[in-house]
Order: C-alpha cells, then structure tokens, then sequence
C-alpha cells in the first residue's frame, strides 16, 4: 500500500492511497470522499480532475529494516514528479 499526501496549490492538503499508477494517470482513494479521485500528468505537472494542479508527496518505507513494501512508515517521503518516464519504485 501506498500512503500519500495531495497537496492542493491553495494550501489544502489531502490524505490518500494509491489505488492505481497506469501510464501518466493516477487513482487515488482520498480521505474524507465516498469516490476515488484521477489525476493526469500534463506538461510535467500532476492535475486533479477539475484541472487544479497539485503536488503528490508519497511516503517511504524504511527497506533497510524491514525489507518489505508492507513494512511500517519511517516518516520520510518524496515528491512524486511526472514525465514520460513515470516510475513508482
């Protein structure tokens, strides 16, 4: 599972799951809405669906002591940015 955090260019900032990484377009099951939420990358630039750009921040786990992708969060995260070349590692 994938824990992230959308922040809005407003300052709203939102909590989430990744539900599904395809290509330049991303689902997102967003705390607090009944739906998921699709975002796109265009120019280099992850938008929500009404168009508002948006920042996608993805926290990491910590590898080096639990080895897995379940493993626990350690309080680290990083930008998710977006191009062509759009890899979730």
């Amino acid at each position: 599972m994938v824990r992230m955090r959308i922040r809005s260019w407003s300052g709203a900032e939102w909590d989430g799951v990744l539900l599904r990484l395809r290509g330049l377009e991303m689902r997102v099951a967003v705390s607090g809405y009944g739906d998921a939420a699709e975002f796109q990358c265009r120019s280099g630039q992850w938008v929500a669906e009404n168009g508002d750009p948006v920042q996608m921040v993805i926290d990491t786990p910590a590898p080096e002591r639990y080895g897995s992708c379940a493993a626990p969060l350690d309080g680290r995260a990083k930008s998710l940015g977006c191009d062509a070349s759009l890899r979730l590692n």
